[in-house]
């Protein structure tokens, strides 16, 4: 449940390496959470996805072209509501970028940014 607090880490720190081919990888929280801030160490957008299985893909946007997800600005860490995960339940994170490499860093937990 989302708190009026600053954000309190409730798990592991998940690293996902962006490319301009989408991966994703599953996150796990130690006590269930539905917040999530993913922080993207990089110089470009990441785009984002996530979704309850291994099949979450993202896929960059373009004019006439919408897709569903969010974009983590450049060296930008944001704060999202989503699905709930657990130790034995996870969120899977999916990610995609327009141009090089980055690292998406997610992290389970609850509260503000």
């Amino acid at each position: 449940m989302a708190n009026n607090i600053a954000f309190q880490a409730t798990g592991k720190t998940y690293l996902l390496a962006v490319s301009t081919t989408s991966s994703n990888v599953a996150v796990y929280a130690d006590t269930p959470s539905n917040q999530f801030a993913p922080f993207n160490d990089g110089n470009h957008d990441v785009f984002v996805r996530t979704g309850n299985d291994d099949g979450t893909a993202a896929v960059v946007p373009t004019a006439g072209n919408p897709q569903y997800g969010f974009v983590v600005p450049p060296s930008t860490r944001i704060v999202i509501t989503n699905g709930q995960s657990a130790s034995t339940t996870p969120q899977y994170f999916a990610a995609i970028t327009t141009t090089g490499t980055h690292n998406l860093y997610i992290t389970p937990g609850e509260g503000l940014s």
